[in-house]
C-alpha cells in the first residue's frame, strides 16, 4: 500500500474538484503503530514531490493494530482481538477466501 498511496492519491486529487470522491485506505499496523504507519504514508507523498493528506480532503485512512485479517474474521463474526495472529487468508479463484469459510 506504501507503494501505490501517492499514486493512488494523485489520481484522487486530480479528480476530487469535478466528481464526489473519496480516497479509503487500509493498511495494517503490523509491528509498527499507528503513529508510524501514518507518518510512513505522509513521507510517501512527500518522496513523490507531494504534500500531506490535507484535512478538508476526503481520504480516510484506516489502520488496524494488527493484520487485516483480524478485521476480516470479526466481519465474519468471530471474537478477535489485537493481540492474536490470525491465520492468513487463503486465495481461491483470484478472490480472497477464509479458510473458515467451506463452499
Amino acid at each position: 500500500m506504501r507503494e501505490l498511496y501517492p499514486m493512488e492519491v494523485k489520481a484522487y486529487r486530480s479528480k476530487k474538484n469535478y466528481l464526489a470522491i473519496s480516497l479509503v485506505v487500509v493498511i495494517d499496523a503490523d509491528k509498527y503503530t499507528v503513529a508510524d504507519r501514518l507518518h510512513q504514508l505522509d513521507t510517501a507523498l512527500e518522496e513523490d514531490s507531494q504534500p500531506r493528506r490535507q484535512e478538508e480532503e476526503q481520504i480516510a485512512i484506516f489502520v488496524p493494530k494488527r493484520n487485516i485479517e483480524t478485521w476480516i474474521y470479526y466481519l465474519q463474526g468471530e471474537t478477535v482481538d489485537e493481540e492474536t495472529a490470525y491465520p492468513k487468508l487463503l486465495r481461491e479463484s483470484g478472490a480472497i477466501a477464509s479458510p473458515m469459510l467451506k463452499n
